[in-house]
């Protein structure tokens, strides 16, 4: 079973759509989990879509999560093969975005850089467990580790 995990601003803080797309010459069976601050997120479908083949479907993240500031996406494949990808537009469309592909969820994750310039940088944290979980965030600066 495939399977993708994106993060990235919620619906009460950008306009989030999930591109699902079926390029294959059979059905695929795609479960969509989304998991917000308050937990697990489940809409009236239960989460699971069919695309036939060749079929691309767009789903708006405000009808599965409507209030969540911060999400993560997981989109599993039960059969067949499907390709993720999420666009977030901010700020009432002066800012779009497509969220970054993310590991699936671990005890421990290394970020590779943050990108330099001017602007505001955000960490965006998810966990899929039910209960509270506690984060740990340490930063390599040119003069050393510091924790955050």
């Amino acid at each position: 079973m495939a399977s993708t995990w994106l993060i990235g601003p919620g619906p009460a803080a950008a306009d989030v759509t999930l591109y699902l797309t079926n390029a294959d010459l059979a059905p695929a069976i795609a479960e969509i989990m989304v998991y917000t601050g308050e937990g697990p997120v489940f809409d009236d479908t239960g989460g699971v879509f069919t695309l036939k083949p060749g079929q691309s479907r767009t789903i708006k993240v405000l009808d599965l999560a409507p209030s969540a500031l911060v999400l993560a996406i997981q989109v599993r494949t039960s059969s067949g093969r499907v390709t993720a990808a999420a666009r977030a537009l901010m700020n009432d469309g002066r800012g779009v975005d497509w969220l970054p592909v993310s590991a699936a969820p671990a005890t421990r994750v290394v970020v590779p850089g943050i990108p330099g310039g001017g602007g505001k940088r955000e960490l965006l944290v998810a966990s899929a467990e039910e209960v509270d979980t506690l984060v740990e965030v340490k930063a390599l600066t040119p003069r050393g580790g510091v924790r955050a």
